[in-house]
């Protein structure tokens, strides 16, 4: 490890994932590990009194009284009254037991879950997740390897938008509960980027830093976290952007970054180099910090490298340390 100015630059030992594509642990014991380690309507008419008369009246005289035939005694019906109950059995009072099997939440919406994908502009999906009944509940969306944690609403509401890393993009949601959820959707464009995401759970501090055709730090060209884009850079075929995934502070949320490179449209030779720093914290320091990248490939899919880098110990911080060499360069030819 060789100390540069406020800088330091080390390397980290890394593996290959043993899955690369869509990558899903799902037992407790592997995730313990990688924590260590890494009606129908009815009408009704409503009608005028003056135009009601009484059949026994005559039409023309309208102070006429009603003539009530006589009925005989053996004539008049008799009618089993509601409440007698030595003729309708002596539980009549009773509620009829309710059938249905459906439960409500305390705003009385009925308790279904549900997830859908909305596809968007450059390469990116929008997911939103409608579980009426499990409110503020932890989850995580899994999709190629990718990791992000989340919480629901009050309301069991839940919305983000990813950069995908497949053009048949599958995405799987899981609370920690038990629940499951799956969508899916296609990505038109999805061939038109470079994308390049970095991982971790809890409190890493870890940072993309891209350098597009030979910018220098603090430069136009250079994009991370303080100077991340948005999308609107790609689709003008102006340069990458970051997006960052931190929906959760804790030490078992799933974080992310992904730096996304329109190389389908940018109209320029050169190359984009990418690099993985931390500033080194009283939170990270002296300790050994897990992390995973995925960096898209056109033959293979999304490729998952694990991490595990030794951090400085205390005594360095404020210091940021710089890894090189961890992913591979976006190199562009002219479009």
């Amino acid at each position: 490890m060789k100390k540069s100015g406020n800088y330091i630059y080390a390397t980290a030992s890394f593996a290959v994932a043993l899955t690369i594509g869509f990558l899903v642990q799902k037992s407790d014991a592997e995730n313990r590990l990688f924590a260590k380690g890494l009606s129908h309507g009815s009408t009704t008419t409503v009608v005028d009194p003056a135009s009601v008369q009484l059949t026994s009246a005559k039409p023309t005289d309208k102070n006429a009284t009603p003539v009530v035939p006589e009925i005989g005694a053996d004539e008049m019906p008799t009618f089993a009254a509601p409440w007698a109950t030595d003729q309708i059995g002596g539980d009549a009072l009773e509620p009829t037991p309710k059938t249905d099997d459906t439960t409500f939440n305390a705003y009385g919406v009925p308790c279904e879950t549900n997830v859908t994908a909305m596809p968007g502009p450059a390469a990116m999906v929008t997911l939103g997740i409608d579980a009426s009944c499990l409110p503020n509940a932890y989850f995580t969306v899994l999709h190629e390897g990718l990791r992000v944690s989340g919480m629901t609403s009050p309301l069991g509401i839940a919305v983000l938008t990813l950069p995908v890393f497949s053009e048949d993009a599958k995405f799987e949601v899981l609370f920690e509960g038990g629940e499951r959820l799956t969508t899916g959707t296609e990505i038109q464009d999805f061939d038109a980027y470079d994308r390049v995401a970095l991982q971790w759970q809890g409190a890493a501090e870890l940072q993309i830093h891209a350098l597009e055709f030979g910018a220098s730090y603090g430069q136009k060209g250079h994009v991370w976290q303080a100077a991340p884009r948005n999308s609107e850079f790609a689709l003008g075929a102006q340069g990458g952007f970051l997006t960052t995934l931190a929906l959760r502070d804790d030490e078992q949320a799933w974080q992310a970054e992904v730096y996304s490179f329109p190389s389908g449209s940018i109209n320029q030779e050169g190359t984009v180099r990418l690099s993985i720093e931390a500033e080194i914290k009283p939170s990270n320091c002296g300790r050994e910090v897990f992390a995973q990248t995925l960096q898209s490939d056109a033959e293979t899919g999304a490729e998952v490298v694990d991490l595990a880098v030794a951090m400085p110990d205390c005594g360095a911080i404020g210091e940021v340390l710089v890894l090189n060499n961890l992913l591979r360069d976006i190199r562009i030819a002219s479009n």
